[in-house]
């Protein structure tokens, strides 16, 4: 089991990984957008779902700046953050903001605390060239244009 100190960014990118993977989505870490890393992007090819995730261990207001702008190349954005440094997170501002919460344990388990609504950002041309270039060949390209 890790403790508070030594669990990293990089494991809990990897859990969020496996936890969308196990789902059925595509996972690619580090995808540029804009001026930014998106620490994890997800599309899922049978129902044209994309979602990003802003991974931190604790600072959840720093994750939250990040999470929004990625609300245009995704229809649900989420800021996933290690279990021991959820008590100050402002649940309603995430809500309020459309970003949803992922719970990571220190055994890599991960929950939603927060289901993210619809993007209200989402823009259709981003979203396709996000997808298009991190998982070209990917059967569903028409259904992101809708």
């Amino acid at each position: 089991m890790k403790t508070n100190s030594s669990i990293t960014e990089a494991e809990l990118q990897s859990s969020c990984a496996r936890f969308f993977g196990s789902q059925g989505f595509l996972t690619e870490v580090e995808v540029p957008f804009l001026y930014k890393l998106a620490d994890l992007f997800c599309f899922h090819e049978e129902t044209g779902e994309c979602v990003a995730v802003e991974v931190k261990v604790k600072n959840w207001r720093e994750a939250l700046e990040q999470a929004l702008v990625y609300q245009m190349m995704a229809d649900k954005v989420y800021i996933a953050l290690y279990e021991n440094h959820l008590r100050p997170v402002d649940h309603s501002l995430l809500a309020a903001k459309g970003v949803g919460l992922l719970r990571v344990s220190s055994t890599g388990e991960v929950a939603v605390d927060l289901e993210a609504p619809s993007s209200p950002r989402r823009i259709p041309y981003f979203v396709s060239k996000v997808v298009a270039t991190v998982f070209p060949g990917t059967s569903s390209l028409a259904i992101l244009m809708l």
